[in-house]
């Protein structure tokens, strides 16, 4: 290939509709890391997350036959590994790191477990009648030559996840919470001093972490693909936890 189609390629409709695809569960594993981080509590465990959700969301929808239940129970999938690892590092005083990394481990052989007790096959979980959550054709948008061709089709969870960067940003920078959340992370001790209560708010940091990280594991599963590899997130959770500390606060 020259030169010259590989720069038509990158500046392709088809180019741009495959990166904003690509990059839709790292950006809510993100901005989970982000909310996080600004508490003062890394989770360290969004790999780990991201891999329940996504198994979770499956084994939920083809047990329901329900998208939306799907997308339910890999959310509550998130929340439990997130309440785990906030009660191992601000109530038993675990390191935030290898409580992190052990939930991740955790994770990984967790879900082959349960993917092979269920369908007896420890890779994919196609033996899983799954219900994939729906992708949407953009009204107006989606007759504009190029802008219609990148943008509009996309699975709802990338719509989603872009609806919820100015959201996550008006809850931490526009909001009492998102002022009490970003206080105890720059100073925990001035933060009692006003009467916020620290472990609670970082209990909730890493919930909201939680939550947004399982968004990222069901669009690999109900989205990205329609079915649960084993290992999917391929480190895609560390990716997500990088772009934390190399973006901007």
């Amino acid at each position: 290939m020259t030169d010259v189609n590989v720069f038509k390629s990158i500046l392709s409709a088809s180019f741009l509709f495959a990166v904003i695809r690509v990059s839709t569960p790292i950006l809510l594993a993100s901005l989970g890391g982000l909310v996080a981080d600004l508490a003062g509590v890394t989770n360290i465990a969004l790999e780990g997350i991201m891999l329940s959700a996504a198994l979770m969301g499956v084994v939920g929808s083809a047990f329901t036959q329900s998208a939306f239940l799907g997308l339910l129970f890999g959310v509550l999938a998130g929340v439990v590994l997130s309440i785990l690892l906030a009660y191992c590092q601000l109530h038993l005083g675990a390191d935030g790191t290898l409580t992190g990394l052990a939930i991740n481990m955790l994770a990984a052989g967790g879900t082959v477990f349960i993917l092979f007790s269920i369908t007896r096959d420890k890779a994919f979980s196609t033996g899983l009648q799954s219900i994939s959550l729906p992708n949407l054709k953009l009204p107006l948008i989606s007759s504009i030559p190029f802008i219609g061709e990148a943008l509009s089709g996309h699975n709802v969870m990338t719509y989603i996840a872009f609806l919820l960067v100015p959201l996550v940003g008006s809850l931490l920078y526009r909001t009492r919470f998102g002022i009490h959340l970003r206080g105890v992370g720059e100073n925990p001790g001035a933060a009692v001093a006003v009467g916020i209560d620290v472990v609670r708010t970082q209990y909730y940091a890493l919930i909201l972490s939680g939550v947004l990280a399982a968004l990222g594991g069901i669009n690999l599963s109900m989205g990205y693909l329609s079915l649960f590899v084993k290992d999917m997130t391929a480190g895609r959770g560390f990716i997500a936890l990088a772009a934390v500390y190399l973006g901007g606060r």
